[in-house]
């Protein structure tokens, strides 16, 4: 039986530390292979301590999740959930679910079940070379502010490996968006996009909320079903 775990998906774009809710992308500009090269150096440098100096970050999240019959083109239920995570960057995450209720009626905090998963390969530990191929492929604006665009190509397609774009600023090469989708899509699972914004905190950039919209095909359980999740993200606190 498939499970949609949005928690999960949240948790693995911790591990890339980067994302947004909407983001205005304005046109791109190339960049030489000389300056790429010497732009991804200097984001790894940068990075690469975070993993070795934490274990992770703890959080609270509210998320709200909407069913759609895509066939039927209408909205089935909207769910919302508060939860603390402590997410690390190497082991499984610790969730607690505070509250839970589903189209209006308060449920029991134990009639959700967030799954347990290993987290994404992260892209820029000392071991991210082995996992992906990177690329900085030019600059954009993006809510107004002038950043690099990282193009990240899983080497393996696992459920743990991640495709797409991470973003950071040219001035300080804060991490500011991620959007992508994971390159192995777990079984039912048709399609699914998540764009994800963060901010740095105490040195460390963290998820502070975002979207992600996940297609999902499975007869008799969930047949033609789209689900959009929003998520806010406080509480922060970097686990040593």
């Amino acid at each position: 039986m498939i499970k949609i775990d949005t928690n999960r998906i949240v948790c693995c774009f911790i591990l890339l530390i980067s994302a947004a809710l909407c983001p205005l992308h304005g046109a791109e500009v190339a960049l030489s292979k000389p300056e790429a090269d010497s732009v991804l150096a200097r984001i790894r440098a940068k990075y690469e301590p975070v993993f070795t100096k934490y274990r992770g970050v703890e959080s609270t999240r509210d998320i709200t999740l909407q069913e759609y019959d895509t066939k039927a083109a209408r909205l089935l239920s909207i769910s919302r959930i508060r939860l603390v995570r402590r997410d690390y960057f190497y082991a499984l995450p610790e969730i607690t679910v505070l509250s839970y209720e589903k189209n209006g009626k308060r449920g029991k905090p134990s009639d959700y079940k967030p799954r347990r998963e290993e987290p994404l390969y992260p892209v820029f530990d000392r071991s991210g070379a082995s996992h992906y191929r990177t690329e900085v492929v030019g600059t954009q604006v993006i809510d107004g502010m002038k950043c690099y665009r990282v193009q990240v190509t899983p080497l393996e397609s696992t459920t743990r490996h991640f495709r797409g774009n991470l973003y950071y600023r040219t001035d300080n090469l804060d991490q500011i968006l991620a959007e992508g989708s994971g390159a192995k899509l777990t079984m039912g699972v048709k399609s699914f996009w998540m764009r994800m914004k963060m901010r740095t905190f105490q040195g460390v950039p963290v998820i502070s909320g975002g979207t992600m919209t996940i297609m999902v095909d499975v007869a008799l359980l969930y047949p033609n079903r789209k689900f959009v999740s929003e998520i806010k993200v406080s509480n922060i606190k970097i686990i040593p």
